[in-house]
């Protein structure tokens, strides 16, 4: 009888310790799909910098948010136009244009399993945590 006796105190220890393990899974789990999709953006946003740029270098500047915004939203559909900083050199250029660097700044991520709510990627106009320079091409258009 005492061996009965001591299967019965330990019957909820099974439950008890599979919440413990399903919940250090779970975490582990998320963390993992939180990690893909930070990844993910980051190697969407370098991709939208450079596909961006590559068309920027044959757009003139006065078309650049119609023409080179839409594209880079194609990659990063919750890219807006504010994000997106493009300098001509030299400075003022309208049409004789040496080369152009486009970059993307204040671009937060927004997290869904942590308890922070975003992940900030680093940048300023002055210097854009993802950009990309190119020479400009004319295309005739001088």
């Amino acid at each position: 009888m005492k061996f009965f006796h001591e299967q019965r105190r330990q019957d909820g220890a099974a439950i008890v310790e599979f919440a413990l393990v399903l919940t250090a899974y779970l975490l582990l789990l998320l963390g993992i799909i939180e990690i893909g999709r930070a990844l993910f953006t980051y190697n969407s946003a370098a991709e939208a910098t450079r596909r961006g740029a590559r068309l920027a270098v044959v757009t003139k500047p006065a078309d650049f948010n119609s023409v080179v915004v839409p594209s880079m939203q194609a990659i990063m559909p919750d890219l807006k136009a504010e994000n997106v900083a493009v300098r001509y050199a030299p400075a003022g250029c309208t049409t004789q244009c040496e080369y152009l660097e486009l970059g993307i700044v204040n671009y937060s991520m927004t997290l869904f399993f942590w308890p922070v709510s975003s992940i900030s990627f680093p940048g300023t106009e002055a210097n854009p945590g993802f950009k990309t320079a190119l020479p400009v091409e004319s295309l005739g258009d001088n």
